[in-house]
């Protein structure tokens, strides 16, 4: 049996990972902008240097971010990222 060419598999690999990707999310648990405030955790932006990507990052209250914040459509974005602080649960 003849295999298909290598560009065919590459653009059928590319589309279906596209649409997983895009597919609307029923139980989405990404940790949003607004997650964290609605849990009552508060945002810690990056300066520039990296320090709240460093393992031994601490937010103002002492304790550890609760994450990494992901960003979607409509929502303000920091260009060096963020991370959720606070009383997320």
């Amino acid at each position: 049996m003849k295999r298909p060419p290598l560009a065919i598999v590459a653009v059928c690999l590319t589309t279906v990972l596209f649409a997983y990707a895009c597919a609307p999310r029923q139980n989405d648990t990404r940790l949003t902008t607004a997650r964290c405030l609605k849990m009552g955790g508060s945002i810690a932006g990056d300066i520039g240097d990296g320090r709240i990507y460093r393992s031994d990052y601490l937010c103002e209250s002492g304790e550890r971010p609760i994450g990494p914040i992901e960003f979607v459509e409509g929502e303000r974005i920091p260009v060096e990222g963020a991370v959720c602080c606070g009383n997320a649960e």
